[in-house]
């Protein structure tokens, strides 16, 4: 599946797919954060760059089906 990551500010990025926003990761602190539309839950890692390929890793997996639109961080 095809998805795009965009910076949005310091730290935070937001990833699309269709036009929409399907998911988002951010640094805080030592930690990165992510959040994937379908997903049910959020996950963290040590790298930015990690959470960023989780997230990518969930969207595959979750496929092409419908996706609903995450706010943007």
């Amino acid at each position: 599946m095809d998805i795009t990551w965009h910076k949005d500010a310091a730290g935070s990025y937001y990833a699309t797919h269709d036009g929409k926003c399907i998911a988002t990761a951010r640094k805080d602190g030592n930690a990165g954060h992510g959040t994937v539309v379908g997903l049910g839950h959020g996950f963290t890692g040590c790298r930015l760059a990690d959470v960023k390929e989780l997230a990518h890793r969930h969207v595959e997996r979750i496929g092409e089906g419908e996706w609903d639109s995450l706010p943007r961080p």
